[in-house]
């Protein structure tokens, strides 16, 4: 009952059917007793090697979300990279005692670049009321408009936490007119395209 090896070595034909090798050692010798001396047939099989493959989809999807997410970035700051045209921003003080009018800022056309601002630096004497008065040439962005103690100024300038004066100052806004009065003092009006 000998018969030849299947070729990956882990079965013998015995006539019938394949019968593994493994299953009774000393009745196949018996068999066969060429066994022992025959070479087994070891069958490697080849593994396909999917490793670039990979690499090559997770690099492009890799690269889609990381366009995705500049994308977002780009849009979320597409705001903050608009300079501003101030087409008009107008400052007056009006002596409530006698009535004159002063012109304290008197702009057109200035150009603020974005995360910068323009600077209105005045000086008061008694208690006047202030007019201000500014405009955009376009509505598609805001600006905030600020008035400010010289003080309070020169921290915002420095980057630190300032306080404005909520009377005279608009935020996000495309124009506004404003009128209170103020105390003797040096105050800062600034737009900022922030």
């Amino acid at each position: 009952m000998s018969g030849p090896i299947s070729p990956d070595g882990t079965q013998i034909w015995n006539g019938v059917s394949w019968v593994p090798l493994n299953q009774n050692q000393i009745y196949q010798q018996g068999l066969n007793p060429n066994l022992q001396n025959m070479p087994r047939v070891v069958t490697i099989q080849n593994k396909s090697n999917n490793a670039g493959v990979f690499l090559i989809v997770g690099f492009f999807c890799l690269s889609v979300v990381f366009a995705g997410v500049f994308y977002v970035i780009d849009s979320s700051d597409e705001r903050d990279k608009k300079t501003v045209i101030v087409s008009e921003f107008v400052v007056t003080e009006e002596n409530i005692w006698n009535g004159e009018t002063t012109i304290l800022c008197n702009e057109s056309n200035t150009l603020i670049s974005p995360n910068s601002h323009f600077a209105c630096e005045i000086n008061l004497a008694g208690m006047p009321q202030i007019d201000i008065s500014f405009s955009l040439s376009s509505d598609n962005h805001t600006v905030n408009l600020l008035t400010m103690t010289k003080e309070e100024y020169q921290k915002f300038t420095d980057g630190l936490d300032s306080e404005y004066i909520g009377k005279l100052s608009a935020l996000d806004v495309t124009n506004t007119d404003l009128s209170n009065g103020l105390d003797t003092g040096e105050y800062v009006i600034i737009i900022h395209n922030y």
